[in-house]
């Protein structure tokens, strides 16, 4: 392996762990998992409240009636 692809690796691989290490202290302060801090990153929210949906559906009864 020549030293510039070992250079490479190397920057690499501390990327990663930089990447890995901010994550996890984000998750941590915002007290949700790796995958949500990631998916809250790009707008992805698959968070469903229940009190938001009830509150929904008795407001569309409530116009229906």
């Amino acid at each position: 392996m020549k030293k510039r692809d070992l250079i490479a690796l190397i920057c690499l691989l501390a990327v990663a762990v930089v990447f890995l290490v901010v994550s996890v202290i984000l998750a941590h302060v915002h007290g949700v998992g790796l995958v949500a801090e990631w998916q809250s990153w790009f707008g992805i929210v698959k968070e469903t409240t229940e009190p938001v949906a009830e509150a929904a559906k008795s407001v569309s009864n409530l116009m229906i009636k």
